[in-house]
């Protein structure tokens, strides 16, 4: 079967604009089906259209939340799509 969990390092990294956004529907397929979709990436542009929540690192610190609820994503944002309980 399928995992549960998919867990990427930049999987958009060196992806032209139309295989990325072929990912970026499957990934969220994926989610919609209830599997756990993490992914690194450092692409505001990306972390928007790709990720539903976040965890961001940065100075030894970490946050989560919703991507709507930021006024700008971090560029240093490790980005989260999908179901993720432990966050809420």
């Amino acid at each position: 079967g399928e995992p549960r969990i998919l867990l990427m390092d930049e999987p958009y990294a060196g992806l032209d604009a139309e295989r990325a956004a072929s990912l970026t529907a499957v990934l969220r397929l994926l989610a919609n089906r209830g599997r756990i979709v993490a992914f690194s990436c450092h692409d505001d542009g990306i972390t928007r259209s790709a990720a539903d929540r976040f965890l961001e690192l940065r100075d030894g610190t970490a946050r989560s939340g919703r991507i709507e609820d930021l006024p700008g994503a971090s560029a240093e944002a490790i980005d989260l799509a999908g179901a993720l309980p432990w966050l809420d």
